[in-house]
């Protein structure tokens, strides 16, 4: 199971390698990524390459990440939209032919892929904030305190502000053991979030206060 680990007050996971700032690119996009990947020509992981996950956004509709595009200093075009669609649903499925239709507002790309937003923050954190191969285990709401295994298998322990898990709520649930439990109206929200395939779960110190308060 991959796993966030948190030091001081971020929690993330890259391996970020300054003088091999391509393949150091490619490697940030496959280890933190998530649903997030851009490839080569061959199917590898590249700084540069064609996106296999998420690929567009909209300016006017999402201004928070149009704001982080250009404050990370990234290039974005518009989504070509003339012509006809080839799309291919299925390996042993021959490619379709579809008119093509012109989007309204229109969406752009990143240049280089959308991992380019993952490499350019993975390479504004702290090497020593980075925690690879990690698999939490335990939160604990008083502090917050993360405990996990690290690469090594070895016992490990983080104090954070904010806790970010970007796993399905039942595998957070399932593989991760909280103290105090969560109470039932918050496995129910997580399984609501479940249901609408939103995944990312944020745990802070409002959380914390409220659970010490039931």
């Amino acid at each position: 199971m991959a796993a966030v680990t948190a030091r001081s007050d971020c929690a993330a996971t890259t391996t970020s390698c300054p003088g091999a700032a391509t393949k150091a690119r490619a490697r940030a996009v496959l280890d933190l990524g998530g649903r997030i990947l851009s490839v080569d020509a061959t199917g590898k992981p590249s700084g540069d390459g064609f996106d296999l996950g998420p690929s567009w956004f909209w300016l006017g509709m999402q201004p928070a990440m149009g704001g982080l595009v250009h404050q990370l200093g990234l290039h974005y075009f518009e989504q070509n939209s003339d012509g006809d669609v080839i799309f291919q649903r299925m390996a042993r499925e021959a490619p379709q032919r579809y008119r093509g239709m012109r989007q309204e507002p229109r969406s752009m790309r990143l240049v280089g892929g959308t991992g380019a937003i993952i490499s350019a923050l993975a390479e504004g954190l702290p090497a020593e904030s980075i925690e690879l191969g990690a698999q939490v285990t335990h939160v604990s709401l008083e502090g917050v305190v993360v405990q996990y295994l690290d690469a090594t298998g070895s016992a490990q322990r983080e104090r954070a502000s904010h806790v970010l898990f970007a796993l399905p709520p039942h595998l957070i649930e399932a593989k991760i053991l909280f103290s105090p439990a969560l109470d039932f109206a918050t496995l129910e929200r997580w399984q609501r979030m479940q249901n609408s395939s939103r995944s990312t779960i944020v745990l802070s110190k409002l959380d914390v206060r409220r659970f010490q308060a039931q």
